[in-house]
C-alpha cells in the first residue's frame, strides 16, 4: 500500500509555487515561503512528471498528520502506484532500481509529482 513520508533531508515551507521550468530531464520549481523568502528546487534526471490542482492530491493530504503538514512540504512515496505503472510502461527499457517518487505541494493548490533517480537540490534567490 501507498504511503506518503516526510521528506527529512529538506524541510520546505511552501507557501506559493511561482513557476515550474523544465526540459530534457531537468526540472525547477520556483517558490516562496511564508516570509517571502524566494527558492529554487531543482530536480535532474527527472523520468516522469504530473502537475495538479489541490483536487488530485486531497487523498494523498488527508492521510498526513497535520503536525507533519505545517513542517515541510516535500515527501516521498513508498510503495507508489504511480512508479509502479511507469516501471511497467517502460517495458524494461531503461534501469529502474534507483528511481525515487517525489510529492511537493504548496499551502495554496498546487501538487507535483517526480519520478527521478536524484535527490533534489535546494537554492535561496
Amino acid at each position: 500500500m501507498e504511503k506518503v513520508i516526510s521528506y527529512e533531508k529538506l524541510n520546505l515551507d511552501i507557501e506559493f509555487i511561482e513557476e515550474l521550468k523544465g526540459g530534457n530531464r531537468d526540472f525547477v520549481i520556483y517558490f516562496s515561503n511564508t516570509e517571502n523568502n524566494k527558492f529554487k528546487l531543482q530536480f535532474k534526471d527527472v523520468l516522469d512528471i504530473r502537475y495538479s490542482v489541490e483536487n488530485g492530491f486531497i487523498d494523498r493530504i488527508s492521510t498526513i498528520p497535520v503536525d507533519v503538514l505545517r513542517n515541510n512540504r516535500i515527501f516521498m512515496v513508498t510503495d507508489s502506484s504511480y512508479l509502479n505503472n511507469f516501471i511497467f510502461q517502460i517495458s524494461g527499457t531503461m534501469p529502474t532500481k534507483n528511481i525515487k517518487h517525489y510529492l511537493v505541494f504548496d499551502r495554496v493548490d498546487t501538487g507535483i509529482e517526480l519520478l527521478t533517480t536524484n535527490e533534489p537540490t535546494l537554492t535561496k534567490l
